[in-house]
């Protein structure tokens, strides 16, 4: 529910006082005292004053959108004046605060308002897919310490990725996935040490990628595919340990690839196509016990398979090397 103002057309021959336009301007404003519901009790009970905040915090979020969409028709669960804050639409409140915002695929179009970063209590924060959220990742969003969910893909966010989300200690989920990101990547992300999943993947960054990502010691999957990153893979991602999935296609990468590469014992997924990569297939490569599918088309990398990669040789049964190398 958005309110607009609207000026009516009066015959010049009516005098109406001032003092009853001004009246008939202002009805929204006049029921909430500041143009917020959140002063109301019947959406935030008296006495809980971070309950408050957090409402002042979503609903200027709210007040940014062009179209809010299901916002506005979710009946009971709709936001603002008429219903109790822990009904709104997408809200979850524990211990008087906002610790969940879900509103992926609400077909909600504007910006992510900096206000956000106010729900300090905030565990998961998705915006994803079926919305058009457009602008920069606020910096702002690097105040949400309580953070263990961030998912803001599949939208047409621009700008850099703020080296402030290195703050969030707790995130363990990052998504931002297939928008116009650019920049390169912070290394300050390398500082996100309960990281399981990272997905940059379908943006524009560019520049190296930060050996800080060594770091990430409990990551389980990273991609960082369809983007424009150049330089070397760094060896430094040897170190992840858990890491089962890495995927480094679509870019602009060069070298060799790092025989510390082998050190990924658990790693299932390995793609490092279409990049510039030159060189030979590590032998350290042949030795990881769970690898299941290696890609490396679209690179300079000699031909040649270790021991143990044999069932990744493509001309396997062409002696007479008849298929293209591409």
């Amino acid at each position: 529910m958005r309110f607009f103002a609207k000026t009516a057309g009066l015959s010049s021959a009516l005098a109406v006082p001032a003092v009853v336009l001004l009246l008939n301007a202002v009805p929204v404003q006049a029921q909430t005292g500041s143009g917020s519901p959140c002063d109301s009790e019947t959406v935030v009970p008296a006495g809980q004053d971070d309950l408050r905040a957090d409402c002042e915090a979503l609903w200027a979020f709210y007040t940014q959108l062009e179209d809010p969409g299901v916002l506005d028709d979710a009946g009971d669960s709709q936001w603002g004046p008429g219903n109790p804050f822990s009904s709104w639409q997408g809200v979850t409140i524990a211990s008087g605060r906002v610790v969940i915002l879900q509103l992926a695929s609400n077909q909600l179009s504007g910006p992510i308002s900096p206000e956000l970063g106010q729900l300090t209590g905030l565990t998961h924060l998705d915006l994803a897919g079926g919305n058009e959220l457009y602008g920069s990742i606020p910096s702002e969003l690097g105040q949400l310490t309580e953070l263990t969910w961030m998912d803001l893909s599949s939208d047409d966010l621009t700008g850099p990725i703020p080296s402030e989300l290195g703050r969030l200690s707790k995130l363990t989920n990052l998504y931002l996935i297939g928008s116009e990101l650019y920049g390169s990547i912070p290394s300050e992300l390398g500082q996100l040490t309960e990281l399981t999943d990272m997905d940059l993947s379908g943006n524009d960054l560019t520049g190296p990628i930060p050996s800080e990502l060594g770091r990430l010691s409990k990551l389980i999957r990273m991609d960082l595919g369809g983007n424009d990153l150049t330089g070397p893979i760094p060896s430094e991602l040897g170190r992840l340990a858990k890491l089962t999935w890495l995927n480094l296609v679509d870019n602009q990468l060069t070298g060799s690839i790092p025989a510390e590469l082998g050190g990924l014992t658990q790693l299932a997924y390995l793609n490092l196509g279409s990049n510039q990569l030159t060189g030979s297939i590590p032998a350290e490569l042949g030795e990881l016990p769970n690898l299941v599918e290696f890609e490396f088309p679209g690179n300079q990398i000699d031909l040649i398979f270790p021991p143990g990669l044999d069932r990744f040789n493509p001309f396997a049964n062409d002696p007479l090397g008849l298929i293209a190398n591409s």
